[in-house]
């Protein structure tokens, strides 16, 4: 019986190690919360790895980020030059290839919203506030309108 409970505990860890990052996912998309609280959290509960799992979890959510962008061109931060442009008129062409590039300069709006500091209150409305900032964040309201249906906070 030990043996088998021994060989139980080695295959729940391998999986473990390989997917308890996929659950960290809404926490991060929770404003309260976001990647600054699961680094906390894995440090605590993982001294000497909970680094190497916080960067595997960021390259997850970046992963995410780009899949959602260069699959939907409704998520797109940076914007198209006009076609009003395509008149031969070099001064605003220049000018809309300056404005375009300096939007793509900009950071994206997953590192602007991970900048921020987690919200705090008790009375705090995930869902209230993602509809509020949905076009703050476009291309991550996407995201997390697909990923909240794990979220423990909507089930308490």
């Amino acid at each position: 019986m030990i043996k088998v409970l021994k060989e139980m505990k080695k295959k729940f860890n391998k999986y473990w190690n390989k997917s308890h990052t996929t659950p960290c996912i809404p926490v991060v998309f929770d404003p309260s919360f976001k990647l600054k609280f699961v680094d906390f959290v894995f440090s605590k509960a993982f001294p000497k790895i909970g680094k190497e799992k916080i960067v595997r979890l960021e390259k997850l959510v970046s992963g995410l980020f780009s899949t959602y962008t260069s699959g939907n061109p409704m998520c797109e931060y940076t914007q198209q030059i006009p076609s009003v442009c395509s008149v031969n008129n070099d001064a605003w062409m220049e000018w809309y290839k300056k404005v375009s590039n300096d939007q793509t300069r900009r950071s994206t709006d997953l590192d602007r919203y991970l900048d921020e500091d987690p919200i705090q209150g008790e009375e705090f409305d995930i869902i209230n506030w993602w509809m509020d900032n949905a076009t703050k964040y476009p291309t991550l309201s996407y995201i997390t309108r697909d990923c909240m249906l794990f979220h423990p906070r909507l089930y308490l």
